[in-house]
């Protein structure tokens, strides 16, 4: 009897689930629904996100192969190169427009004496004065030429080499900068920076200039004598 009890319990039970699946089968079939929607939502999102991100990078990448490449070179002019000119190409892409170019020349003056080192840095700012717009051939966007800047400086030069004796010793160097400005073919603009030929960050460039913010002076002006009495007297 018992055994009968249990088994028509148990097919109740049954008989009971059964029911309540049958009444609320779209309620379970709305959930699922709901289930797998958020979940191809979630990959559909994740897919096209990394899609937005390939494309992104494939633009930039674009971007950055469709730039300019400047080349700067320094070149010796006339005979007895007393002349200097300094020579900018674009050796890359094509660009909209360069919007500037400026440079600086700054001298830099070393007295070792014994055991103390002096240095001081003095910015030359008319080294290249002569802008040159014509005659520019091939890749050549910018030519800037200095008369008599190579001559007055190897003068100072060579007295550093006749001033140094017993425990003195004279060192005269050039630190060649350059700024170019340009706006690329996407309408973006930009602006390198560069030590001779080496492009620098804009940090490194204003640190330059900042070791000569009391000292400009004229190619023509700057003599062996002045550099050496802007040194600590010993």
């Amino acid at each position: 009897m018992k055994n009968q009890e249990c088994k028509d319990n148990h097919s109740i039970t049954i008989s009971s689930i059964l029911r309540y699946c049958s009444e609320n089968i779209s309620v379970v079939v709305a959930i699922l629904a709901l289930i797998c929607s958020t979940t191809i939502s979630i990959v559909s999102c994740s897919q096209m996100k990394y899609q937005s991100s390939i494309y992104e990078e494939q633009i930039e990448l674009q971007r950055l192969e469709n730039q300019p490449i400047f080349e700067i070179s320094f070149l010796y002019e006339n005979d007895d190169n007393r002349d200097e000119s300094i020579i900018v190409k674009n050796i890359g892409h094509t660009f909209n427009s360069i919007d500037n170019i400026s440079h600086d020349v700054l001298y830099k003056f070393t007295r070792q004496e014994n055991s103390h080192l002096d240095v001081i840095y003095v910015n030359i700012y008319d080294y290249y004065f002569a802008c040159i717009h014509s005659s520019l051939e091939g890749t050549t966007i910018y030519k800037s030429i200095g008369t008599d800047s190579n001559y007055f400086y190897y003068n100072i030069y060579s007295q550093c080499i006749e001033k140094s004796k017993n425990n003195t010793t004279y060192l005269i160097d050039r630190i060649k900068l350059c700024t170019i400005e340009y706006t690329d073919i996407y309408q973006v603009k930009h602006k390198k920076y560069y030590e001779g030929n080496h492009t620098i960050s804009e940090k490194k460039y204003k640190e330059y200039l900042s070791l000569t913010e009391e000292q400009r002076t004229s190619v023509c002006k700057t003599t062996f004598e002045k550099l050496n009495s802007l040194l600590p007297v010993r």
